[in-house]
């Protein structure tokens, strides 16, 4: 078992800010994300900080951003993502069933159907 000082030096973390909606979604997408983005508000003020932190087989993905987003995610076989939001509500259409994420719940997605996720 590695300890804690050997699991820092064994990940890899990235930061992108951007306030181009494709180099973005770019970004999102090879960090491990298989998705479609889509700006709802085209005449809005885009700002996205990305964050990313791997850790074996393990990646974490933090996303902020201005302006409204709907991203339409499909994953890997035998991927898993956990959907939080942090502040405000996100909501999240999967499985012809409707979510609405706040900082009290979180969803977990796996590859058996898409999802539509409303930032």
């Amino acid at each position: 078992m590695k300890s804690v000082g050997q699991l820092v030096i064994d990940s890899s973390q990235s930061h992108f800010e951007t306030r181009n909606f494709d180099h973005a979604a770019a970004v999102l997408s090879a960090s491990g994300i298989p998705h479609r983005s889509e700006l709802l508000v085209p005449c809005s003020r885009f700002a996205s900080q990305i964050s990313a932190l791997q850790a074996h087989d393990v990646t974490i993905t933090h996303v902020l951003r201005s302006g409204r987003l709907r991203i339409h995610a499909w994953l890997p076989e035998q991927f898993y993502a956990l959907v939080v939001s942090i502040l405000g509500t996100i909501e999240t259409r999967a499985a012809s069933r409707t979510a609405w994420l706040r900082c009290d719940t979180a969803l977990i997605l796996s590859s058996a159907q898409e999802a539509d996720i409303y930032l």
